[in-house]
């Protein structure tokens, strides 16, 4: 038998709420059966939710809290809506904890999730800083400095090792940061030169010296490099120096210069030049006679007269330390004159201005040197100056007068 006239239309629910219904149905038959007709309590429920936390597997400390992840919930009906996300351990480094809740709705029941990533540990920057060069001491020398930083406000100095900081050459500086909970070590290193240290030669004044005279010795005080200190002659032919003596050649200016060698830590000295005069001997006696006068038949005292136009022989001796007399060429480097109306009038002419030594000639049988002045073209009445210059830059001056 079919039934038919069923009608359920009491039954049908769309874009219902979960929640407990009232269903009515009712049946109508036209032949055998009655017509019935009810109700009947039905109950939807409510769907499930799935909550879901999404997090990178590794981030790096930065010394603030991390909040890399992400949550959301979905569900039937459409629902699909983000999360907040709640953390813990979420700052050091190590494993943080990411959470999330959906408490549920009139239609979904409520869900929830978790997940786990890593903080890593940051890196760390460690910096050596040297200056580029110093200067030898004899001491181990430390000038560098070190510092560490890094996320999260690290930021201290450090320790700095040396190796090869004693002697002048390429020194090396090194520090190291071993890292902590939260940052990974690092290290650096720096290199400087040291350079060599300078030396300074005292080298004291040189007094001046008499042609003839001993060989003598001088002396310096050197630097610290421990080497001679070494004497040279600028002047080899007025003065010569074996090791640190002296010979007087001629007379000039000998000029001695001080060396010092460097080392593996020392430069070389600056060398220092010292100089110093050979004379002719000026006093004491001369072959008998005071040194550096004139001699006879010109008084020394200026009051020697001649006849006009007659020859005056100027005669004087140089002599050495020794009281001998020098004969070799080169004694004169000038000869001049200056004639005068009377002792102190002043100069009216000059007679003579420069005069060479050939002029003169060397006795060797009176162990002087004479020069024949003529005075044929010379005034009576007058009186003539003559100064003699040596070359050592002395001078012997002498006059006359004529009548």
């Amino acid at each position: 038998t079919v039934l038919s006239g069923l009608d359920l239309s009491g039954t049908t629910h769309t874009n219902a709420k979960a929640g407990t219904y009232t269903d009515t149905w009712s049946f109508t038959d036209g032949g055998n059966y009655n017509n019935q007709s009810g109700s009947v309590m039905d109950e939807i429920d409510k769907a499930s939710s799935s909550t879901v936390v999404s997090c990178p597997t590794n981030v790096t400390f930065t010394g603030s809290a991390l909040t890399p992840c992400t949550a959301s919930v979905t569900g039937a009906g459409g629902l699909s809506q983000a999360l907040t996300v709640s953390y813990s351990n979420n700052t050091n480094a190590g494993t943080a904890t990411a959470s999330a809740s959906y408490a549920g709705d009139a239609n979904h029941q409520g869900s929830s999730d978790s997940a786990t990533f890593t903080i890593d540990k940051a890196s760390s920057s460690t910096v050596v800083s040297c200056p580029t060069n110093v200067t030898f001491t004899g001491s181990a020398l430390t000038p560098c400095t070190a510092s560490v930083s890094g996320a999260g406000g690290l930021s201290q100095t450090l320790t700095v090792s040396y190796s090869e900081n004693t002697n002048a050459g390429t020194a090396s500086a090194l520090a190291s940061y071993a890292g902590d909970a939260n940052h990974q070590g690092s290290s650096d290193s720096k290199t400087f030169t040291i350079d060599k240290a300078a030396q300074v030669i005292s080298f004291g004044s040189l007094a001046d010296r008499i042609i003839g005279g001993p060989d003598f010795l001088i002396s310096a005080i050197g630097g610290p490099s421990g080497n001679a200190v070494t004497f040279a002659s600028m002047t080899t032919g007025v003065c010569t120096v074996s090791g640190s003596t002296v010979h007087l050649v001629s007379v000039g200016t000998c000029t001695i210069t001080a060396n010092q060698n460097g080392n593996s830590n020392y430069l070389g000295a600056t060398p220092v030049s010292q100089s110093f005069k050979v004379l002719y001997a000026s006093v004491g006696t001369c072959n008998g006679d005071a040194g550096h006068a004139i001699l006879q038949p010109i008084n020394s005292d200026g009051t020697s007269v001649f006849k006009q136009g007659s020859t005056v022989p100027a005669k004087f001796r140089v002599c050495d330390a020794n009281g001998v007399s020098i004969g070799q060429p080169g004694v004169v480097a000038s000869f001049a004159a200056t004639g005068m109306k009377g002792v102190v009038t002043g100069v009216n002419e000059q007679i003579v201005s420069t005069t060479p030594d050939t002029a003169f000639r060397w006795d060797a049988t009176g162990q002087q040197w004479i020069f024949n002045i003529s005075t044929k073209n010379l005034a009576a009445g007058w009186t003539y100056s003559y100064v003699i210059t040596l070359n050592d830059g002395s001078t012997i001056t002498f006059r006359f007068g004529l009548k």
